[in-house]
């Protein structure tokens, strides 16, 4: 699911089994281009390279084992993954998330959880069609909710 940081609505949903079904995500948001916030399942070069096809920065953390593919004396402009990879090892994966903001996928964990909370854990349908119909009714619900109003946090 993808989800508006700043009003943690649900922006585009789809049922799949891989992350790189990015581009389905992509098509249903109606804001093109920005950032792209993810969790490490996005990290696949298939995913990075629908983001540079789109103008998108991607925000995904390398996995721990990451290697860099593009090096520094190459005559081709970085890659956003390489990129990431050289801030981790310079700052640490924890100061590279401060820099980078990768707080603000957030919103998107916070949905699920809600997801979750309201219907359970588990899909009842047990046909991947079926699923994907019983998902997409329990994000409109989820996004009529939102809505409605979220709590206030102050600090």
């Amino acid at each position: 699911m993808a989800v508006d940081p700043d009003t943690q609505e649900i922006v585009a949903d789809d049922l799949t089994d891989n992350a790189t079904e990015v581009p389905v995500l992509l098509d249903q948001t109606p804001n093109r281009g920005g950032r792209f916030y993810g969790d490490g399942a996005y990290d696949k070069w298939k995913v990075y390279g629908e983001l540079s096809k789109r103008k998108i920065a991607p925000v995904i953390p390398p996995r721990k084992d990451a290697k860099i593919k593009r090096h520094g004396n190459s005559k081709q402009p970085p890659l956003a993954r390489d990129e990431a990879i050289r801030d981790i090892r310079k700052f640490g994966r924890k100061g590279w998330k401060k820099r980078i903001g990768t707080h603000r996928r957030s919103p998107a964990e916070t949905a699920m959880f809600r997801m979750k909370t309201c219907f359970g854990a588990h899909l009842k349908n047990r046909l991947l069609p079926n699923q994907k119909t019983e998902s997409k009714i329990r994000c409109k619900i989820l996004k009529h909710f939102t809505k409605l109003g979220l709590p206030l946090y102050f600090s």
